[in-house]
């Protein structure tokens, strides 16, 4: 093997197993998550959307979608862009069914966006 290729494949080798830079890359956005599911907090999730009038099917997808919410509004996205997206993916949803989805959502699992809640209407 020529010198340049054991060069190559040493700096090769070390890229493998060199650890990685000690500082943080700023462009990367660490999300804050949603507050955990207790069973305290998911049942008022449920009887918030219940009271709102929207009929559960599945309690374990209402629940997820409420933290599904919580991580799109975390990648940056707003209020209206979520009621859009909740509305594209639940055809049978009325618009203020999921502006209340989303409100509840917010006001249970991810409380940051609290100032999100009343931008729907």
């Amino acid at each position: 093997m020529s010198r340049p290729a054991k060069l190559v494949a040493a700096a090769a080798a070390w890229a493998i197993w060199a650890p990685a830079p000690a500082c943080a890359d700023p462009t990367i956005q660490t999300l804050e998550p949603s507050r955990p599911s207790t069973p305290a907090l998911d049942e008022q999730f449920l009887g918030d959307i219940t009271n709102a009038g929207i009929r559960i099917a599945d309690v374990r997808t209402a629940v997820a979608g409420g933290h599904d919410t919580c991580a799109y509004l975390a990648a940056g996205h707003d209020a209206l862009e979520a009621l859009e997206q909740g509305l594209r993916n639940n055809s049978t949803m009325a618009r203020t069914d999921e502006i209340a989805y989303i409100d509840a959502a917010i006001d249970i699992y991810c409380p940051r966006y609290v100032k999100m809640t009343g931008t729907m209407a």
